[in-house]
């Protein structure tokens, strides 16, 4: 699981900089802003009781392809990594799962050995369609469990994140920009080819 979540690191940065130099060849939506975990938009509320209610909300809303039950049971931390990632790669948060370990996963993921220290606590999650498990963390926010699958990349590499989503961000605009541009003077041209004069025949 941690190998899989190395990854999607991986395809983040490497989606910048395929965005950096990439011709965008249809409608672009206009950027939006870059916002801290604290000023992000929220997934719709959602309250888990324990580490394991929370994985198999988790569970249900990749299986299901809902990206806002899939929200509502990560962390502030990783929905933001999400939504800039999202930027990058113009991908929402159950594209951007079902990949690596996650493209096998047709059922809820099975745990155990839940450990609670705190606000923090750790499951035993089983990878899935293979044998290996591995220790997936979660963190107790505003009086609910959510998965942290993402805080620890965040935490490491928030700067270089948002510099690669606001670069994205700005790229996309500047395209959106020149194509505005392009049509403007498209009409223009247009308009005075059809306002001129035109020679009368002797």
């Amino acid at each position: 699981m941690r190998i899989a979540i190395t990854f999607l690191l991986a395809v983040f940065l490497l989606g910048a900089c395929q965005t950096s130099t990439k011709e965008t060849t249809g409608p672009v939506e206009s950027p939006a802003p870059v916002s801290s975990p604290e000023t992000s938009n929220e997934p719709k509320p959602a309250t888990f009781d324990s580490p394991k209610a929370a994985l198999d909300a988790f569970s249900r809303a990749l299986i299901a392809k809902d990206d806002e039950g899939l929200k509502a049971s990560l962390s502030k931390k990783s929905v933001e990594f999400m939504d800039l990632q999202s930027k990058v790669t113009d991908k929402n948060a159950v594209d951007t799962l079902t990949i690596g370990a996650f493209t096998k996963m047709t059922e809820p993921l099975e745990s155990k050995d839940e450990k609670i220290d705190g606000e923090k606590a750790t499951l035993s999650v089983k990878e899935p369609g293979g044998e290996k498990w591995d220790d997936m963390n979660f963190v107790k926010e505003d009086g609910s469990w959510k998965l942290a699958i993402f805080d620890e990349i965040y935490d490491k590499n928030k700067d270089e994140l948002t510099k690669k989503a606001e670069e994205a961000v700005k790229q996309k605009a500047d395209s959106k920009g020149s194509k505005s541009d392009a049509v403007d003077q498209g009409k223009t041209e247009s308009t005075s080819k059809d306002a001129a004069p035109t020679k009368s025949e002797n």
